[in-house]
């Protein structure tokens, strides 16, 4: 398996323990949740049961008995004997019984197992607590609507104090999503790769590496036959219970970051515990993040939300309005040139300021001061002297990291610091206690010139982002 090294070793270590124990998995649409538990288990006595789809609770049970007689060999029992989840967890309990070692019990697609509502945990409530925490068994719930998995399972008063672990499933890093790519890989192709589909492992897994990054691109989005061109709607449809109000969150997202009142007030939903709930989901599932414009001083200042999913930033920008002129085109790359012409470049550019930031933790360990971060996120000073800062650590040593970020197939020049000094001397009004220390991140670093001035404290290059 590629990558998911410190998932799998939770799991492993959980299960050597000398306890039952309730494991809640979840996470967005093709990060690899199933496939993470599915080479798991491989290696240990399980049993699997993958709910289905659009199905009510009858046809669930049914369908859970075929293969639970299928799994344990069981002949004695009819089908019409079990007409609820009740019946059948009475049989499921005697088989568990009789096993003579630890067994894993997974649980697949936990929200169409249960049909959307929360009688079965309930249930699991009732059969964990009288019945199957006093067996040696590690029971996994695993599911793909975030938000029915969150408000449902680890937020349901029935689970309360009951999960042992949370495993909210997240894109890869990129040291494993590099993983995926041959040795004959670039590392800047690696890096635009990465820039467009994120570590979403399923979107890494599909990307042809005979081809180059231009062929890729052109048949993953604006191929009329590619599967990827109803993606995005799939992504909401398979995520979130009310899919066309986080649409909608997104859409406006895209336009440029907002705060929760211009959220509510653009889509007219109230600000208070729904919307923060939809918010929330969507931040559990990486789709977007939340920063302050003052990211030291969180409590009097305002959040806002921004796209940081590199997949639902390109689709938008690029896939999203242009379907129809992609769907009636027979050339996928006259298409494609058409659609990116003079666009591209630019977007690019904002893409790797993405990176960078949804990375922020990471590169933060690459300059040696991870254990000293404080709070990070792009920084907008307005007023007089209004200055913008693509990215900005705030240090419990009162140091503050400035980041000038460029997506520049050349080496940086001198040029570049006047603006930054004036985004400096800003700070430094505002913050007189703190020390300020300066980081540029960009392809090939600094050329001779700016590197014999040691202007910048910390200088990350392709080789950093990508190792």
């Amino acid at each position: 398996m590629l990558g998911r090294s410190p998932e799998l070793k939770e799991l492993k270590d959980d299960f050597n323990s000398s306890k039952s124990s309730l494991i809640v998995c979840f996470g967005r649409r093709r990060i690899g949740k199933s496939y993470l538990v599915n080479e798991y288990v491989k290696n240990v006595s399980q049993f699997s049961f993958e709910g289905l789809e659009n199905q009510n609770t009858h046809t669930q049970v049914l369908a859970f008995y075929e293969a639970l007689k299928q799994r344990f060999n069981l002949e004695h029992s009819q089908k019409k004997d079990f007409k609820n989840w009740i019946n059948v967890f009475d049989l499921f309990t005697k088989v568990l019984k009789k096993q003579d070692k630890k067994i894993v019990i997974f649980f697949d697609e936990f929200q169409w197992m249960a049909a959307g509502r929360s009688l079965l945990t309930a249930l699991i409530k009732k059969y964990w607590d009288n019945e199957w925490k006093k067996l040696n068994i590690q029971l996994i719930l695993c599911g793909s609507v975030s938000s029915y998995m969150i408000q449902k399972v680890i937020k349901s008063k029935a689970l309360y104090g009951r999960i042992d672990k949370e495993i909210n499933l997240k894109q890869m890093s990129p040291s494993e999503a590099q993983l995926f790519f041959t040795k004959n890989k670039s590392k800047l192709e690696i890096l635009k790769y990465l820039m467009i589909f994120g570590g979403v492992p399923k979107y890494l897994n599909d990307i042809d590496q005979k081809k180059s990054f231009e062929q890729n691109l052109a048949s993953f989005f604006f191929d009329k036959n590619s599967s990827y061109i109803n993606e995005y709607e799939k992504v909401f449809y398979s995520q979130f219970k009310e899919h066309t109000v986080y649409e909608k969150i997104i859409e406006l997202l895209s336009i440029g970051p907002c705060n929760l009142e211009t959220i509510a007030k653009k889509l007219k939903i109230r600000s208070g515990g729904g919307l923060k709930s939809y918010i929330k989901n969507l931040e559990d599932t990486q789709f977007i993040i939340s920063y302050y414009s003052n990211p030291y001083n969180q409590k009097s200042k305002i959040k806002y939300f921004r796209i940081i999913d590199p997949f639902l930033n390109f689709y938008i920008t690029f896939v999203k309005n242009n379907q129809k002129l992609i769907i009636s085109h027979k050339d996928k790359n006259l298409v494609m040139n058409k659609i990116l012409k003079g666009k591209f470049e630019i977007y690019m550019g904002h893409a790797f300021e993405n990176f960078s930031i949804f990375n922020a933790l990471d590169l933060a360990q690459k300059q040696g001061f991870e254990n000293e971060v404080l709070s990070w996120g792009p920084m907008n000073i307005k007023g007089k002297n209004s200055v913008q800062i693509d990215l900005v650590y705030f240090r419990n040593d009162k140091t503050i990291n400035v980041c000038e970020i460029k997506f520049l197939n050349k080496e940086i020049d001198p040029s570049i610091i006047p603006s930054i000094e004036k985004k400096i001397e800003v700070l430094k009004n505002i913050y007189p206690d703190f020390s300020i220390q300066k980081t540029l991140i960009s392809l090939y670093g600094a050329n001779k010139v700016l590197t014999a001035s040691n202007y910048f404290e910390h200088i990350l290059t392709l080789q950093d982002l990508i190792h």
